[in-house]
């Protein structure tokens, strides 16, 4: 573990899985969730991790730190995940540096978002930091880089079009609905799940469909209750979940539960078509549910990309979104070099004044006040204290003198008294 104040730019990691490059039946299993902060953040300080950022969505799980190794962010992902070394290694992404950085920020402004521009993301990203800063994950480096990326999506969103129009993971699941229920006999909408992606959905489907064919179910009745009083939905109940599948032409899963909600039997006997749009990662319907004559499962791998005249928008900010990450990853990093150098600036001003009070002990020592003359014998002592240091430094780094002799220079700025 790195001390305190000694993190650079290069220290910086993630290691992570997206939907870019692994399919959904792989990137579940290295789903890491929230609630296990308290068990992660053991696990990071027994490999020597003493901060750490974990973004865990329906289409990606990263985890970034200020580390010196892939293999102790790896080591987080095999502990808690269920994959293997093997299938992680095949499927992951790492990147160090400036990249891994540049690479937080346009996660945070969409830019790498199964829907261009899907701002939701930056409420995940929040929730993480909040989450890791409760548990003690977010060190002084990584902290100030949240901050800056946070506050670079404000000003993302706020100067271009990339988050504008009606486009994001909830309104394709409802362009996808809109295009596909004329093949139903039954547009009955079932929605499964209160949450925050699940409330999103809500909205857009009260947005863009017949509110009248909309019901809700949740494993809380209460907030069932509440979401389906705010849209003037009906509500269902959870515990009949094979009764209001029954019910339904169309089911929208978004619970965010660790394991399958929707099973084969509760499909038993169905002989009208349906369509279940699966927004959850893991996947919260079973796999098995796939194979079952008249019904169709869309996970989000399968959700269509709605191309629409709001992401050509986006695509066009694209590049002016890219010149305002640039400036914030720029104020970052001039941020921690300063920061990496504080410690020796501060062990230069106490080395100083040690000199500086060592002199004037020495001449206390005689008696009498000090007058000009015996300060000035003080202020020669001191610059000769300070050129010893310098001349000790050339003597032994002969070998570099060149270099050595030029970072004086330009330290005291001799180049004029040189050419005088």
């Amino acid at each position: 573990m790195k001390a305190e104040n000694t993190y650079s730019i290069k220290d910086f990691k993630v290691l992570g899985i997206s939907h870019w490059n692994t399919p959904v039946a792989v990137r579940e299993k290295y789903s890491l969730n929230e609630s296990l902060i308290h068990e992660i953040k053991a696990f990071a300080k027994e490999q020597g991790i003493d901060n750490l950022l974990l973004l865990s969505t329906c289409n990606r799980s990263e985890v970034f730190a200020f580390t010196d190794s892939f293999e102790k962010l790896a080591a987080v992902f095999l502990h808690f995940g269920k994959g293997e070394l093997s299938e992680l290694q095949a499927n992951s992404y790492q990147k160090s540096g400036e990249a891994a950085i540049r690479h937080l920020f346009e996660v945070a402004n969409g830019l790498d978002s199964q829907i261009l521009g899907d701002f939701q993301i930056v409420s995940q990203l929040k929730n993480a930091y909040q989450s890791g800063m409760e548990n003690g994950l977010i060190n002084t480096e990584l902290s100030r880089l949240v901050e800056q990326v946070i506050q670079c999506s404000k000003k993302v969103k706020r100067k271009t079009q990339l988050s504008s129009g009606a486009a994001s993971t909830a309104y394709a699941a409802v362009q996808h609905i809109k295009k596909h229920n004329s093949k139903l006999d039954n547009n009955e909408v079932l929605l499964i799940g209160t949450g925050k992606i699940g409330r999103v959905t809500c909205k857009n489907l009260v947005k863009h469909l017949d509110h009248n064919h909309i019901r809700i179910i949740n494993r809380t009745q209460s907030t069932a209750e509440e979401l389906a009083e705010t849209y003037g939905l009906q509500c269902g109940n959870f515990d009949e979940i094979e009764k209001e599948i029954a019910k339904a032409g169309i089911i929208v899963v978004a619970t965010g539960a660790p394991v399958s909600v929707i099973l084969p039997e509760h499909l038993d006997g169905i002989t009208e078509k349906k369509i279940i749009l699966d927004l959850s990662v893991p996947r919260n319907v079973h796999p098995d549910i796939d194979q079952i004559n008249n019904v169709e499962v869309i996970d989000m791998d399968h959700l269509e990309d709605t191309k629409s005249e709001s992401l050509a928008e986006r695509e066009a900010s694209i590049p002016k979104a890219k010149a305002i990450i640039d400036t914030f990853i720029e104020t970052y990093s001039e941020w921690l070099d300063m920061r990496s150098i504080a410690p020796t600036i501060q062990a230069l001003k106490l080395k100083l004044k040690n000199i500086k009070e060592q002199e004037i002990q020495k001449e206390l020592a005689g008696s009498g006040e000090l007058d000009s003359v015996r300060l000035d014998a003080v202020s020669d002592r001191i610059i000769n204290n300070i050129t010893k240091q310098c001349v000790l430094h050339l003597k032994k780094n002969y070998k570099n003198e060149t270099l050595s002799v030029q970072a004086i220079q330009q330290i005291f700025d001799l180049e004029t008294e040189l050419q005088s």
